[in-house]
């Protein structure tokens, strides 16, 4: 705590642009962890939920753009097809970035159209490979409903399933690189001109969270998908009935999709008018 409180202090005094020290804090917290797991079970991690509160340098005040259906879209179809199934995945799920790259093909169950967000990828400072950790950033195992367009590409990837990992997205039956999936998300938020209001990998949970409040117009739907503990952080929710992650999910889905044939049907209403 000492240290970071210096760290604080001195990026204070030297007016740095950093935000905070919340980098240094993840990927302490992630080496505890690994020692603790590989090592020695009874160490207890000194890294505490108080740190990461403390390491702040400056709070950003700036609003962040949630996605419209819309621009959602755009961006999926700008994407190369193995990553577009990792955005859509993503998206249905309302999940971190983290929990898409380490989800386990046996944590799917197609016969209850379930599927099981416990295993996460961890990247370091350098967004390398560290591990894979075996509980979301909260703590909190999620069971999420296979809608279709989510069972279709679990399904596809289950048939492409590697030999030497089970993980449902992998290079070569490793998991996937951060850098890889953040070039590839930027590369397409660019070629619609998205880039700059939007960036980086967790625009899709933030956006789901928007278009699931507008959808259901009710919070406690948000928080059942996006399975945040408390209503500050979305106004955030978990411990709600699974019904609920199955129903907002499918209601997203479903809204998407219309959304999705109106803007084919008036790219061919104004085609048929230029005739």
């Amino acid at each position: 705590m000492r240290f970071f409180t210096e760290k604080v202090n001195e990026a204070i005094k030297k007016k740095s642009k950093r935000m905070n020290f919340h980098q240094e804090i993840a990927d302490l917290n992630a080496l505890f962890n690994y020692y603790k797991e590989h090592f020695n079970y009874r160490f207890h991690n000194p890294v505490t939920k108080g740190l990461k509160a403390s390491s702040v340098v400056r709070k950003n005040t700036r609003a962040k753009e949630k996605m419209s259906a819309q621009e959602f879209l755009l961006f999926f179809n700008a994407l190369p097809e193995f990553y577009r199934d990792v955005a859509l995945v993503q998206s249905r799920l309302a999940a971190r970035v983290g929990e898409v790259a380490g989800l386990q093909i046996s944590n799917i169950d197609f016969k209850k159209d379930k599927a099981i967000v416990k295993d996460v990828v961890v990247w370091g400072r350098k967004k390398e490979f560290i591990e894979l950790k075996p509980n979301p950033k909260n703590g909190e195992i999620r069971t999420c409903h296979l809608t279709p367009d989510l069972k279709e590409i679990l399904l596809k990837r289950v048939r492409l399933k590697s030999s030497v990992s089970d993980y449902v997205f992998h290079i070569d039956g490793l998991p996937l690189k951060y850098r890889a999936i953040q070039y590839n998300y930027d590369h397409a938020l660019k070629k619609v001109g998205l880039y700059g209001r939007f960036s980086g990998t967790h625009l899709i949970r933030h956006g789901m969270a928007s278009i699931a409040l507008e959808v259901c117009e009710n919070i406690s739907f948000v928080q059942a998908l996006t399975g945040h503990k408390t209503l500050k952080l979305a106004q955030h929710y978990s411990g709600l009935p699974t019904k609920l992650q199955e129903k907002a999910a499918l209601q997203v889905e479903s809204y998407l999709n219309e959304v999705a044939l109106l803007s084919v049907a008036n790219v061919q209403a104004c085609a048929d008018e230029a005739v």
